[in-house]
């Protein structure tokens, strides 16, 4: 894949981290791009990158893997806004009853990661997923919500106790229909101290520093909303009520998104 060497910027000392600068973004958002295309989950663009309307806001963050040969994986971490979950267009229901019953999700999206990688580039993804994991405990989330191809699923549930959301899988419009099925993992009630899964999560117990919430620069957003509106120039962007409006009309929304951290 395209992005087998480190991107400028990046340091192959780090294995984990939360990508602030427009180099890790590239880095992180062209793996996600090019997995996606490879499976047939998403449409050309110009900027070779997979940013999401969730991109554009400060309450997502993106997280980023790399070994020895490069950037490995990427995860974003969607934090539930303005403009919801992007599963929430398939899984509406579950969704809104986990809101309902007060609950404060994240959605893990765009998991991507380099093809035929090494057995050292698998314990970097695990590692990544450790990271976002621990990340969202830091922020006192509920839930993480992952939407994943059915014959993913079995894996997330084994490896690090994740739970079915709903029942079957749907067509899901964020993969261009492919079905998906929806998992909770349950950030209040972790699998038990001891267990494979809680040892895998575990494995590295990172400090509050390097779990800090560190948003984007209004100079890297602005970079990203230029890319995406370059690459989506007549798409509109869905509300959770509802309503669409265009991109340009959306642009500003990010001022509106805070989190407490």
């Amino acid at each position: 894949m395209r992005a087998t060497t480190a991107a400028p910027g990046l340091r192959q000392s780090d294995t984990i981290k939360i990508a602030t600068s427009m180099a890790n973004l590239r880095a992180s958002l062209g793996l996600a791009y090019d997995a996606y295309r490879k499976g047939g989950l998403t449409t050309p663009n110009s900027s070779r990158m997979r940013i999401t309307p969730y991109h554009l806001l400060p309450t997502t963050e993106v997280f980023l893997g790399v070994d020895e040969s490069g950037p490995v994986c990427t995860l974003s971490m969607v934090h539930d806004g303005k403009l919801g979950l992007p599963m929430e267009n398939t899984f509406s229901g579950e969704i809104a009853e986990l809101r309902k019953a007060g609950f404060r999700c994240a959605e893990g999206s765009c998991l991507a990661y380099r093809l035929g990688g090494s057995e050292t580039s698998f314990a970097t993804v695990a590692k990544l997923m450790s990271f976002a994991i621990q990340c969202a405990a830091h922020r006192e989330f509920d839930y993480i919500l992952l939407a994943v191809h059915p014959r993913h699923a079995p894996f997330y549930c084994r490896f690090y106790g994740a739970e079915y959301l709903a029942d079957g899988a749907q067509p899901h419009e964020a993969v261009h229909g492919s079905p998906a099925v929806a998992l909770k993992f349950n950030l209040k009630q972790l699998p038990p101290a001891g267990s494979r899964s809680y040892k895998r999560i575990f494995a590295v117990r990172h400090s509050a520093t390097e779990l800090k919430y560190r948003p984007l620069r209004p100079a890297v957003l602005a970079e990203l909303e230029r890319l995406y509106v370059q690459d989506n120039a007549r798409e509109t962007v869905p509300f959770t009520e509802g309503r669409e409006r265009s991109v340009e009309a959306n642009r500003f929304d990010r001022r509106e998104n805070r989190i407490a951290v």
